[in-house]
């Protein structure tokens, strides 16, 4: 990611008037000890509040991510190489804002962060949803968890590969099952968008309704059926709205011929 951090630069500046104000004092003596504490104060400040600082910097820079991770991108979000050129700064802007709004952790013996790779690829869906109208960067998810493999949780009890929980602010993806569904796509159903999707309809009102005959289309629409994809995420998908908007972005041409008034909706669903 390319951008300057104000919040170093910053503590760098404080970091040297402290330094000044602790010459004079041991040197000199006197009450030049009052002149440590609100550099001292403000130290710690900028260390508990490096990130809003930094995001406070973005307005005033050309925030984007370089080129190198864009292309890997674009590699395992296809889609995105029908996006124009301004489509694509828009794009790289948001993902750098919605990657430094939040934690991302792995889940092995003990929690540790999670590499940016993975971090990315299961963050880019989110943005990709939030092109068609405005910027979202989906402020009561706190934090992006993954593991290895699939997991229980205190709400969903038995192994699944994928969850969003709106109560705790967290999004939960099964590494093995997200790089299933972007190396072979047309075999497997795509578990980060579904997460997306989910908490998508959760916080937007007017998702149109379920065309007739959309349950028996399943099989048609993706490309494999409902077991195949309770088998790859670890549980019935009951909710067709989620199987609908996730086939609006990775089967949109089947979606497109099979139900096009309905693609239409969804579109305008998406500018709201």
């Amino acid at each position: 990611m390319i951008y300057k951090s104000y919040s170093k630069f910053f503590f760098a500046v404080n970091l040297a008037f402290l330094a000044l104000a602790s010459y004079m004092y041991f040197t000199y003596g006197g009450n030049w000890y009052i002149a440590i504490i609100p550099f001292a104060i403000m130290t710690v400040g900028f260390l508990v509040f490096k990130d809003l600082i930094d995001r406070w910097g973005f307005k005033f820079q050309d925030v984007r991510l370089d080129e190198q991770v864009l292309r890997m991108i674009m590699t395992e979000y296809p889609n995105l190489k029908s996006y124009s050129p301004e489509q694509i700064k828009v794009f790289s802007k948001r993902l750098v804002y919605f990657l430094h709004a939040r934690e991302s952790y792995l889940v092995l013996g003990e929690t540790e962060k999670l590499d940016m790779y993975h971090t990315i690829l299961i963050a880019v869906p989110a943005v990709i949803i939030s092109m068609e109208g405005r910027e979202d960067l989906a402020p009561d998810i706190e934090r992006l968890v993954a593991y290895k493999h699939p997991f229980p949780s205190p709400k969903m009890k038995f192994l699944h590969a994928a969850e969003y929980d709106s109560e705790d602010g967290v999004v939960i993806i099964s590494i093995e099952q997200l790089m299933q569904s972007l190396r072979l796509p047309e075999e497997n159903y795509h578990i980060a968008y579904h997460v997306w999707c989910e908490r998508k309809i959760g916080k937007t009102a007017g998702f149109p309704e379920i065309p007739e005959g959309f349950k028996a289309s399943i099989g048609t629409l993706f490309g494999f059926d409902k077991v195949q994809m309770a088998q790859l995420i670890g549980y019935e998908i009951l909710d067709f709205r989620i199987l609908a908007l996730n086939a609006y972005f990775t089967n949109s041409k089947n979606l497109k011929s099979l139900y096009p008034n309905f693609y239409k909706k969804i579109q305008l669903y998406l500018q709201s």
